[in-house]
């Protein structure tokens, strides 16, 4: 599974500290507010549980305390803890068969003919229509277009043909279900998504499933908190508004699991949602 667009902790922060700038003020978190950081940080991350049988932690995010919060104006503090999972068997599995696939390839005499004489006649066209626009003239520019365009196809299709033995042998290295990434974020205000499912991960829990777009697996969200959620044609907003309170409070707890939708039900159904609800107030 591709990487979904995944922000680090650090542009997370950053995101904190822009929206922190934006009301005018800031100033050094103190002990106290650094100690309730860490320990929301600490309950967090200890909602997530440990990795299924065969799969391990990759990467897990630093679970810093902020150095600096709002001033005049308190918000709660935005917090999160992520880990990054993976099948590390299956993965090399794949890349094993993958490296074997490709030692195997055989070249193909035929294809390697037929790339040869498209890509001649691409060139050929090609030379007529920069000789063409040297002598600017539109007329031949105009003829030539149609020739170009499908001596260019007909030489994609011919290298296509002639590398799908070796395309086909990177294919066998590409895995469904090998990796999954967890983020739990506190005092997030606002998410819109593509919704395409619901569920229930846990009693009084809902999922909302959103698609991946082209290899990735898609993702499973869960809110806890006020959230007012809204329908907007074929989206839907998640939303918080307005964010109030002191900087140690917690306001809502965001949930999201990048992985297929059964890995991600069967993650977010061992999540200590206990924890996790008691978090907020």
């Amino acid at each position: 599974m591709r990487k979904l667009a995944w922000v680090g902790v650090a542009a997370l922060m950053a995101m904190g500290c822009m929206a922190v700038f934006a009301d005018g003020d800031t100033r050094p978190a103190s002990a106290g507010e650094k100690a309730c950081a860490g320990k929301t940080l600490g309950l967090l991350c200890g909602s997530i549980p440990p990795p299924t049988a065969g799969w391990s932690v990759v990467r897990r995010s630093d679970a810093n305390p902020p150095s600096f919060v709002a001033g005049t104006r308190p918000v709660p503090m935005n917090l999160v803890c992520e880990q990054e999972w993976q099948d590390k068997g299956k993965i090399q599995a794949a890349q094993s068969a993958s490296m074997t696939a490709m030692a195997n390839v055989k070249p193909d005499k035929a294809a390697e003919a037929n790339a040869a004489a498209a890509l001649k006649k691409f060139e050929q066209v090609m030379a007529a229509v920069t000789a063409a626009a040297q002598k600017n003239d539109q007329a031949e520019l105009k003829r030539l277009q149609p020739e170009m365009d499908a001596a260019s196809k007909a030489y994609q299709a011919a290298m296509m043909a002639q590398n799908k033995g070796m395309m086909d042998a990177v294919a066998v290295a590409k895995t469904t279900d090998s990796d999954a990434k967890i983020r739990v974020e506190a005092n997030g205000s606002y998410e819109f998504l593509e919704v395409s499912a619901q569920e229930t991960v846990a009693p009084g829990v809902t999922g909302y499933r959103v698609a991946g777009r082209s290899d990735e697996e898609g993702a499973t969200w869960v809110f806890l908190g006020p959230w007012q959620i809204t329908k907007d044609h074929s989206s839907t907003r998640f939303q918080i508004r307005p964010l109030q309170g002191p900087s140690c409070a917690v306001v809502s707890v965001v949930l999201r699991v990048d992985a297929t939708r059964a890995r991600a039900l069967a993650i977010l159904q061992k999540v200590n949602w206990n924890a996790l609800q008691a978090l907020i107030k």
